[in-house]
């Protein structure tokens, strides 16, 4: 993959098996290949979430990449058109940034989320008012993609995600 890439989808030989074993999972969600729902290529990633046991599931990836010559991450996705959303972490150096997306725009689109508009996760007090500055950008260790119900949402869904890259 090119500098700053995290995934196309496209590395994976149309093997399930293969691209799940890329991911960590937490709580319920299964990652397939779509040939139907992508940006570009032969693939892109059909998320399938389940809150029945927890409001939240979410999939992550090693990056171990020095990100500081970018200024955003980039990612084409297709909502459900729920009231869930979606959430960007970055993890450098301990510290969880955080980038939020509804899922109401069941049109694929490119999201651009600018680092400078990431947050440090409400939970990790430890690095509140920590910016995602060049020497975080530096050290990126982990990517995941979060998702989680909203009000009166339903519990069970797929979104869509493709060439997900710093930029």
């Amino acid at each position: 993959m090119p500098t700053g890439w995290i995934d196309d989808f496209e590395g994976y030989a149309g093997d399930d098996a293969s691209l799940s074993e890329a991911y960590s999972h937490i709580n319920a969600n299964t990652t397939t290949l779509s040939a139907d729902h992508k940006a570009s290529g032969s693939y892109g990633l059909a998320y399938s979430y389940d809150f029945s046991s927890a409001g939240y599931t979410g999939i992550g990836k090693t990056v171990d990449a020095d990100w500081s010559a970018f200024s955003s991450l980039v990612l084409w996705l297709r909502g459900d058109g729920s009231a869930n959303g979606a959430t960007l972490q970055i993890v450098s150096e301990g510290a969880y940034f955080e980038y939020g997306i509804p899922l109401s725009d069941t049109v694929g689109r490119e999201i651009r989320a600018p680092f400078s508009e990431f947050k440090p996760a409400p939970w990790d007090t430890a690095h509140a008012g920590e910016v995602l500055d060049a020497a975080h950008l530096a050290k990126v260790a982990t990517f995941n993609i979060y998702l989680g119900q909203g009000s009166g949402a339903p519990a069970k869904g797929v979104v869509y995600l493709d060439n997900i890259r710093a930029e």
